[in-house]
Formats: structure tokens, sequence, C-alpha cells
């Protein structure tokens, strides 16, 4: 049964991740927070491959669209999210360590709902944005998305939207394929880390034979699916997906706190 949980969980979040290039993490951590007894530490490398393999399909299936890209752009994004990632692990680990499996779910709980409300308003209300040129200012903005999604086990997508949007002045389309790009390059090197630093966790690894091509397929399906829709049909579904999903964490936030 834990295995079909998995895999529904995955597939889905993966397909909706790619559609939405909001990153299937921040589907995927809250609900199997809520439906699975696993350790924080196991479910944030669970959702990493899965976001991995879904952000693999999905952008490689935008390069056969020819999807317009800036890649230098999305470099040094990425770089900059590499060095966040590694930065995000290793607070992630500190973070786990001083404080029970409950509190840490729940403080991460905490953080994310702040920030997906976040998001939900700017894509929704937010008017202000600015079109950034300096390298070295991308390459800190890459920097801050890689640790924030490292940290929270998500891949970041609705963060990295929210990003493009506000400070390169995207169309919500534009977004989700540069999202989905960086996801690749972030969750890359958190899953190097894993396994540089001996730090992946003890689980049924029969998971995985479901979950990274669950995801694999999603994502294609997603991409593909992205690519037909217009904009104003891909926000409608990320603000509906938020709206959930930041009840959700509220709801996970108050269970562990609960339960210390």
């Amino acid at each position: 049964m834990m295995f079909v949980v998995y895999g529904v969980i995955i597939f889905l979040a993966s397909g909706i991740g790619a559609f939405l290039g909001g990153g299937s993490g921040v589907i995927i951590k809250p609900l199997l927070t809520l439906l699975v007894d696993d350790t924080t530490e196991v479910i944030n490398f669970i959702s990493s491959v899965s976001v991995f393999a879904m952000s693999c399909s999905s952008t490689v299936k935008h390069l056969r669209a020819k999807t317009k890209v800036d890649f230098k752009t999305v470099l040094l994004i990425s770089a900059g999210s590499i060095l966040g990632g590694f930065a995000g692990k290793h607070i992630f680990d500190l973070f786990n360590r001083l404080l029970s499996d409950n509190l840490a779910m729940a403080y991460q709980a905490v953080l994310l709902a702040c920030l997906l409300t976040v998001a939900l308003w700017y894509v929704n209300k937010g008017k202000k944005s600015f079109h950034l040129k300096n390298p070295i200012t991308i390459l800190l903005g890459g920097v801050v998305l890689g640790i924030l999604s490292s940290f929270l086990g998500i891949g970041g997508g609705p963060i990295n939207i929210m990003f493009f949007l506000l400070f390169f002045s995207m169309s919500m389309k534009e977004a989700t394929v540069y999202s989905v790009a960086v996801i690749f390059f972030s969750q890359l090197s958190k899953l190097v880390t894993y396994v540089a630093t001996a730090t992946v966790p003890k689980f049924d690894y029969r998971i995985l034979l479901i979950a990274a091509p669950a995801a694999v397929i999603a994502g294609i399906i997603g991409a593909a699916l992205n690519k037909k829709a217009n904009n104003k049909i891909v926000t409608r579904v990320f603000s509906a997906v938020l709206g959930v999903f930041i009840c959700l964490n509220i709801y996970n936030a108050i269970t562990g706190f609960m339960a210390g």
C-alpha cells in the first residue's frame, strides 16, 4: 500500500509541477508528511530524487520543442542555486540535529506556508517588477533560491517563479520554463551532496523504482501540456494549487507542534 501511495502522489505531483514549473516538491513534501510514516530526512530525499527526475524529462521536452530560453541567465541562476543547494543541505542537517523530527517538520511547514502565501499574492496582485542584468546580482539571487529550495526539500518552484516574475519581468509561461531548468541544477547539487557526504537516509530503496519512472513520465506529460496552455490557464491552476498547499502546510505545522 505504501508503494501505491508514493507512486500516485509522485506521478500527480510531477505532472502538475512540470505543467506549472512549480516544482513537484511543493506538493510531494506536505502530502508525504501527511500520509506516510517516514522521517523528514527520508521524505526530503525521495522528494529531491522525484523533483530531479521530473526536471530532467521536462527540460528535455522543452529543449526538443525548441522553447526559447536565455541560457546565460539560466546558467548564472543555476550556478548560484548549486552553491545555495550545498549550503541549504548543511543548514537542514544542522536544523534536524537540533530539533525533534516533528518540530523540524513543523518549522519547515511554517516557512513554506509563508513563502507560498507571498508567491500566491505576487502572482495575482504584484505589479512591481524589475529586469536584472548584473551577473553578480543574478548569481546571488540563485544562491538564495538554492538555499531555500534545498532546506525545504521542495525544488523551489513557486519561489523560482515569483523570482522570475519580479526580477525579470517574465510572463507566467516563460517563468515556468526557467524555473524547471533551475530546479534541475539545484536538485542535482543536492543529490551530489547526499552522496558525497554519505548522508543518504536509510529507507526501502524499492520506492525509487516507482518514484523515478513516475516522475519522468509525468514530467513529459506536464511539459507538453504547458506548451499548449496559455498564461491565464497556467496562472489559475498555479494559484489553485498554491491555495490548497498553503492550507495543508498550516495543518502539518499545527500537528507537528502538537506532537512536539
